[in-house]
């Protein structure tokens, strides 16, 4: 049974990675600026605050984290730096998780491979 819900799913699944890096991205990032500044010695509780701040700014905006200046990122924390920017894509969140059931590149390919070994060993791939 569990192969035929399995069969189904896979032969009807159809990705797009342009769509899916879409939906990583805008006010979804808020943990990594969080995480940014506590990085650059900010409290979590502090980072919070300021990343809320920033969240409802953008939401009442109709604006997300890739369209604040360099300014307007300094005018919520003098603790961000011009890196900023370059720091807030899908592919820099992702990568920087680390643990062996998280987002990392490195993490999604060694699952992806145990998923095709078994969807071999059942006859689904």
């Amino acid at each position: 049974m569990f192969g035929a819900v399995v069969r189904s799913v896979v032969k009807g699944l159809t990705l797009n990675r342009d769509r899916a890096g879409a939906a990583a991205s805008g006010l979804l990032l808020a943990t990594d600026v969080a995480d940014y500044l506590v990085g650059r010695g900010v409290p979590f509780r502090r980072a919070h605050e300021i990343v809320g701040g920033l969240v409802r700014k953008l939401v009442a905006e109709g604006r997300d984290f890739p369209s604040l200046s360099l300014e307007e990122w300094r005018a919520a924390s003098d603790r961000f730096d011009s890196d900023i920017a370059g720091r807030m894509t899908p592919a820099v969140s992702v990568a920087a998780k680390l643990t062996p059931q998280s987002t990392a590149p490195a993490a999604v390919r060694a699952r992806l491979a145990d998923v095709r070994k078994w969807l071999a060993g059942q006859g689904l791939c």
